[in-house]
């Protein structure tokens, strides 16, 4: 009766007792590749779910469960009391037979579920064994059936990049589409008025502009430099003030709580938040008023902190550059590719000019303490095409971010603990089967991390 969470078990010697609703919790489901899962609980220990109880479900479900007994490990296990929410309806996986008919066979982590149809409706679909599909539940399962489901479509080859994109979505359970609520919460931000400048710094006249990579979907940082007299250094690194507009438990900021992070996958993104504030308002584009949150740095010149502050500001980003452009700019001011942004700008010129004398000067400083250098070779993936890549020197955003950001932010971090997702993994298995069924070509940039 222990076992099957009829009675609880408590203390030593043990006394029994009747569950009761104040043993029910309440919990999401975390499925493992190996077929045992948990139930996720935030104010106590995870539940323990064997394979036996982890045939009602699927990861991600919501379920009412109480602890039974703690096992040899130490591990509180737990019976599924009820199901009561489901996280998905519709799946997609690899259609098998074998003595019982057919079934679709799941990616982890729901590789223990698979769900059977019907021969008629795999006939019906023209759907061949080893072929991807897509699967509707039509019966969930129980202690003694799998789940029974409906073949919806029969997907392409599984070397597609898309489908693979498409299964990794679903099966690791990655959130794609936002609430209503959180849309019409972004879409009712406009581009930023008098009203929202109230208590910034206005940094509108300054020369900031973003570096970033040649194929960056969005623009999260912008920097400044200035020589100041005696030859000290003013330096700003300002970055999008996403704060603004995701208020603490507000719909946006319980979606991007649900993601954790944008993931990233070849030619497509899945944003931590809608389009219109990480491509718009929350992205620094060039000739747009942006809010921004600025560290404001002051260096002698010996190359020595002497100061710093953090203050919100409005920015007006002057230039979108890339860090080749950058390069080939400090290489030959002269080069007919560098944007008029940059040559045609006398005073983002001379920041970027300002800039440069101090990375040597801190790279100087870097050598004298004898910090560690690394040269590593970044890899890019480019499918089904082939791309000639020059070697990228991230001389300037990269120097500022680290190399002055332990100086002046590190202090005053708050640590904070992240939702955490499957997202990073996701994109890995992605990389991986992409790279498995020979669709992507390698090239490598160097890179030198200062």
């Amino acid at each position: 009766m222990a076992r099957d969470g009829q009675v609880n078990r408590d203390g030593r010697p043990y006394r029994y007792r009747t569950v009761t609703k104040q043993d029910v919790v309440r919990g999401t489901v975390s499925a493992h590749p190996k077929g045992f899962g948990f139930v996720l609980l935030s104010d106590m220990p995870d539940l323990f779910l064997h394979e036996k109880q982890m045939r009602w479900v699927f990861n991600g479900d919501t379920v009412d469960a109480v602890g039974t007994s703690t096992d040899n490990r130490g591990r509180i296990e737990g019976r599924i009391v009820d199901v009561v929410e489901r996280r998905q309806n519709n799946f997609i996986g690899t259609l098998a037979r074998d003595e019982d008919g057919y079934c679709v066979e799941l990616g982890s982590p729901n590789n223990h579920q698979p769900i059977t149809v019907t021969e008629e409706n795999v006939q019906a679909m023209n759907a061949k064994q080893g072929s991807p599909v897509k699967v509707d539940v039509i019966d969930w399962p129980n202690q003694h059936e799998f789940a029974t489901g409906k073949i919806t479509e029969v997907l392409s080859d599984d070397n597609d990049r898309e489908l693979i994109i498409e299964t990794t979505l679903l099966n690791y359970d990655i959130p794609s589409d936002f609430s209503e609520a959180a849309l019409k919460q972004a879409n009712d931000y406009q581009e930023p008025t008098e009203k929202d400048l109230k208590g910034r710094t206005d940094l509108r006249d300054l020369p900031l502009v973003t570096i970033d990579g040649e194929d960056a979907r969005d623009f999260d940082d912008a920097v400044f430099a200035e020589k100041r007299s005696g030859g000290n250094y003013r330096v700003l690194v300002a970055i999008a003030d996403v704060s603004y507009y995701v208020t603490p438990n507000s719909p946006l900021d319980k979606d991007a709580y649900e993601r954790g992070t944008s993931v990233y996958f070849p030619h497509r993104v899945i944003p931590m938040l809608p389009e219109v504030l990480s491509n718009g308002l929350c992205s620094l584009n060039p000739d747009r008023d942006r809010l921004c949150m600025v560290a404001d740095i002051k260096i002698s010149r010996a190359g020595k902190v002497t100061g710093y502050e953090f203050y919100p500001a409005v920015m007006h980003s002057q230039a979108r550059l890339t860090y080749n452009q950058v390069n080939a700019y400090l290489e030959n001011p002269e080069d007919k590719s560098v944007p008029t942004s940059l040559t045609g700008n006398k005073d983002v010129k001379k920041s970027v000019d300002t800039l440069h004398q101090l990375y040597e000067l801190l790279l100087k400083k870097r050598e004298e303490r004898h910090a560690m250098e690394f040269e590593t070779v970044e890899t890019t993936l480019s499918l089904m095409r082939k791309v000639v890549s020059k070697q990228s020197y991230r001389v300037l955003a990269v120097m500022l971010k680290n190399s002055l950001k332990n100086v002046c932010c590190w202090p005053i971090l708050v640590q904070r603990t992240l939702h955490s997702s499957m997202s990073f993994l996701s994109y890995i298995v992605t990389m991986t089967n992409l790279m498995a069924k020979n669709q992507c070509v390698f090239t490598n940039t160097q890179r030198i991390l200062v």
